[in-house]
């Protein structure tokens, strides 16, 4: 889906309630917002409109360079999954309306799972506004887990609009994600946050604890958690909270994105034994050890296994070329395009990074390739 051929589009892929809507899935889609347009577009929008809209099944989705990537509103969304999500700003830059997941009006006991956020200037937002005015509060009881979100503004955004200050936030629970190189871990413009939680989360490089701070507390616990590289906090010293740790976490790669953990880190089995995240982002077993790791991934020892994922070299192409990406490291391949061989032929229009999985059946290991499109205009000069 793409907003090449329509200008402007605000909304790329939306999905409306109805009396009736039970059950719907978007499955192994991309979504890319032309660099050109002047609007900034919402990528994926699953919107009730007073019309019910349960058990959504919204997966394996690559979303590139929208304002607003996962778009969720409305107190009539509920008991739905999303799941496998790459959300990444390629050529547009990042506005202050922009966030990575938008929960908006009410959406309640959803599930977010496997989702990749790089460069949007919130990675969560949480809102009420006077779009939904039956709307009892601004989003409650859903669970984000096993994800990674960088080089982003904001860690959490939590905003209200003056129509209804009495819409609570509670109950939100962040577990075992991986935020790396945010500006600030908080922006609260929302009065009535309360009981939410991340618990096995590792928040690395973030500059600032909060803004704009309304009340003595944000309204969220952390809990057995790792800081690394916070400014704020003083002589090395953890975020205040039951079980938090204050450890390098000795990322794999973060520079390129690899949050996995090296057999040093002092995460393994730092966490908490969690019932509801059984698998780690790459769908490996939760715990490995006496308990769960903290952040995204949980350590694997590859010391008895033959797997290594490698997607091969970084590609450089012309637009409307094609090229042949080629993994190795196992015997089973799964792409994000949804292929599973090993290789497999692309020719994107837009600079692209491919994503692969890569096991023996039993044990899998991740990596990446980009595939960087150059745009090439011709130019012949003025007619004379």
């Amino acid at each position: 889906v793409s907003s090449r051929v329509k200008p402007n589009m605000e909304y790329l892929i939306s999905l409306y309630g109805s009396d009736d809507r039970v059950g719907s899935i978007i499955i192994n889609i991309s979504i890319v917002s032309y660099p050109k347009d002047s609007h900034s577009q919402h990528g994926l929008s699953i919107k009730a409109d007073d019309k019910k809209l349960e058990y959504v099944l919204c997966e394996n989705i690559y979303i590139q360079d929208t304002e607003q990537p996962i778009d969720v509103r409305h107190h009539e969304v509920s008991y739905s999954v999303f799941r496998n999500i790459q959300c990444m700003q390629v050529h547009a830059s990042a506005s202050e309306r922009s966030a990575g997941i938008v929960l908006l009006n009410g959406p309640h006991h959803n599930v977010f799972d496997n989702i990749t956020v790089d460069g949007n200037y919130a990675s969560i937002w949480f809102a009420s506004s006077s779009e939904d005015k039956e709307a009892p509060d601004t989003a409650h009881d859903n669970i984000i887990m096993n994800s990674t979100f960088r080089n982003g503004r904001y860690v959490i955004r939590m905003a209200e609009d003056n129509y209804n200050l009495s819409r609570p936030l509670y109950n939100n629970y962040i577990i075992n994600f991986t935020f790396y190189n945010h500006k600030n871990l908080y922006l609260n413009q929302h009065p009535k946050s309360r009981n939410n939680q991340f618990i096995n989360c590792v928040f690395s490089g973030i500059e600032e604890e909060k803004v704009n701070a309304q009340g003595p507390s944000p309204g969220w616990d952390i809990l057995y958690s790792s800081s690394y590289n916070l400014s704020w906090l003083k002589n090395g010293q953890p975020i205040s909270g039951q079980g938090n740790i204050s450890e390098n976490p000795q990322f794999e790669d973060a520079s390129r994105g690899n949050f996995r953990l090296k057999s040093t880190s002092k995460l393994i089995d730092a966490g908490r034994r969690e019932s509801r995240v059984q698998r780690d982002f790459d769908g490996n077993l939760r715990p490995q050890g006496s308990s769960h790791d903290m952040g995204a991934f949980e350590y694997q020892d590859n010391s008895t296994s033959s797997v290594r994922a490698n997607a091969g070299e970084d590609h450089t192409i012309c637009h409307g070329e094609e090229v042949t990406l080629t993994a190795s490291g196992g015997s089973q391949y799964t792409w994000s395009t949804g292929d599973k061989t090993a290789s497999i032929k692309v020719s994107p229009t837009e600079t692209t990074t491919y994503e692969v999985t890569v096991s023996d059946g039993n044990t899998s290991d991740k990596d990446q390739v980009t595939v960087t499109v150059e745009q090439v205009e011709a130019y012949a000069g003025e007619d004379v």
